[in-house]
C-alpha cells in the first residue's frame, strides 16, 4: 500500500514536472509589448473618441447651419455691392457729362474752323498771320480729337457691355436734364397759377364791394 502511494506521488510529480515550464525570453518580451500597446491604446483612446465626436458635431453643424448662413451672406453681399455700385456710378456719370460737354464744344470749334478753311479765296488777311500758327495747331488738335472720338465710338459700339453702360449713363444724364427743365417749367406754371388766383380773388372782392355799394 505504501509502495502504491509512493508510486502515485511520483506520477503526480512527474506530471507537474512535464506540465510547468519556465517562460522563454521571447514570450516575456511579447507580453511586455502587449502591455505597452494596451497602455498606449488606453491613453490615446479618449483623444480619438473626442476627435471623432468633434468631427461628427462639425459635420452636423455645417449641414444644418451652412445653408441659411450662405443665403444670408448672399443677400448681404448683394446689398453691399448695390450700394457700392450706386456710389461708383454717380461720379462716373458726372465725369461722362463733363467729358461730353467738352467734346461737344470741341466739335463746334472744329466745324467752325473747317468752314473757315473751306472758304474760297484768301482765308487769312495780313493782320491774321500771327494767329495762323495757333489756328493750325488748334485745327490739328481738334482733328486728332475728332478721329479719336470716332475710334472710341467704334470701340464702344463693338463692345456690348461698354455700349450698354454708355447708353445707360447717357440716358440717365439726359433724363436728369429733362426732369430738371420740366421741374422748372412746373414751378413757373405754379407761380403763374398762384398769381392768376390772387388776381381773381382781388377782382372778386372788388366786384362784391361795388355790388354792395350799389345796393346800399
Amino acid at each position: 500500500m505504501e509502495t502504491f502511494s509512493l508510486f502515485h506521488k511520483g506520477q503526480k510529480l512527474q506530471l507537474l514536472k512535464f506540465t510547468w515550464r519556465e517562460p522563454s525570453k521571447g514570450e516575456n518580451e511579447k507580453s511586455k509589448t502587449d502591455e505597452i500597446v494596451k497602455e498606449a491604446f488606453h491613453a490615446a483612446s479618449p483623444a480619438v473618441i473626442q476627435k471623432a465626436h468633434q468631427e461628427l458635431e462639425e459635420e452636423m453643424f455645417d449641414g444644418i447651419v451652412s445653408f441659411p448662413v450662405e443665403e444670408e451672406a448672399k443677400g448681404v453681399v448683394h446689398s453691399v455691392l448695390g450700394e457700392c455700385s450706386d456710389e461708383i456710378i454717380k461720379p462716373q456719370q458726372q465725369q461722362v457729362a463733363k467729358f461730353a460737354a467738352k467734346q461737344l464744344i470741341d466739335i463746334f470749334l472744329l466745324e467752325r474752323l473747317i468752314g473757315k478753311m473751306s472758304l474760297p479765296g484768301p482765308r487769312f488777311s495780313e493782320k491774321e498771320h500771327s494767329s495762323m500758327v495757333l489756328d493750325s495747331l488748334m485745327f490739328d488738335i481738334l482733328l486728332r480729337q475728332f478721329f479719336s472720338i470716332q475710334q472710341q465710338q467704334q470701340a464702344t459700339f463693338e463692345n456690348i457691355p461698354l455700349r450698354d453702360f454708355h447708353l445707360k449713363a447717357f440716358t440717365e444724364v439726359a433724363l436728369d436734364v429733362i426732369l430738371t427743365e420740366l421741374n422748372k417749367l412746373v414751378v413757373e406754371d405754379m407761380e403763374d397759377l398762384r398769381e392768376y388766383e390772387r388776381g381773381a380773388q382781388v377782382e372778386g372782392t372788388r366786384t362784391e364791394a361795388l355790388t354792395y355799394v350799389s345796393e346800399s
